[in-house]
């Protein structure tokens, strides 16, 4: 699976994904290709914060055209129904400070499925 990762008033600090001092968002975007041979689908994404913290949320956008295919997604997310194929996908994480407490995006699941 090839994977990047952009971070905009964000960093990682001790494995985690935070905000920079001083910021009150910020985001952590996952942009996917599932390089798997044979790829047949998508599956479920889901993530965990720490809690008593601001708000994370998770945006999936199409690279190609830019378009969005869902916002605002549950946690977990079952990605089977959704128009996803073997394409570049953008898993966007927004990070919002709520009365002055920082989230912190601990961890993140994606699980793809592949094979015959």
């Amino acid at each position: 699976m090839l994977t990047n990762l952009t971070l905009v008033n964000t960093q990682i600090t001790s494995n985690t994904i935070q905000l920079i001092a001083g910021n009150t968002t910020g985001t952590a975007t996952f942009r996917i290709y599932p390089n798997i041979e044979p790829f047949k689908s998508w599956n479920n994404i889901s993530w965990v914060k720490s809690s008593g913290t601001g708000t994370i949320t998770c945006t999936i956008k199409r690279v190609s055209d830019g378009s969005v295919i869902d916002t605002n997604i549950a946690n977990p997310k079952d990605l089977s129904a959704e128009p996803l194929a073997l394409e570049y996908i953008d898993f966007v994480f927004t990070l919002t400070q709520v009365s002055g407490n920082n989230p912190i995006l601990n961890s993140i699941q994606l699980i793809l499925q592949g094979g015959f």
